[in-house]
C-alpha cells in the first residue's frame, strides 16, 4: 500500500470523527426516553419568565442612562430617539433606541 499525503490523513481523521459523533448521537436519540428530547423541556416557567422581563428592564435604564451621559460628554454622535417595542406579553412598552 502506497504512502498517503499528510493532508489525505487530516482529510480521514476528520470524516472519522464526524461519522463517531453521528453514530453516538443516533444511539444517544435510540436509547433516550423520548422526554429527554422533548422541546418544551426546557420551558421556562412563568416566574422564571417575569424574572427574566424585570431584569431586561433594569437592563435597559442602566443603558439608557449610560447613553445620557455620553450624549453630555459629547462622545455619542447620534441623537437618542425613542421608540417602541411590542414585549412578549403583548403590552407596549417605550424603549430608547
Amino acid at each position: 500500500m502506497g504512502e498517503f499525503a499528510p493532508t489525505t490523513i487530516i482529510i480521514f481523521v476528520l470524516l472519522g470523527a464526524c461519522v463517531a459523533i453521528g453514530m453516538a448521537y443516533a444511539m444517544a436519540r435510540i436509547l433516550a426516553s423520548p422526554s429527554e428530547f422533548d422541546s418544551n423541556a426546557c420551558a421556562a416557567s412563568d416566574e422564571q419568565k417575569e424574572y427574566m422581563r424585570e431584569v431586561r428592564g433594569k437592563n435597559q435604564d442602566v443603558l439608557w442612562e449610560d447613553a445620557k451621559a455620553l450624549r453630555r460628554e459629547g462622545k455619542l454622535k447620534r441623537p437618542l430617539r425613542e421608540v417602541s417595542i411590542q414585549e412578549s406579553s403583548g403590552a407596549e412598552s417605550s424603549v430608547f433606541k
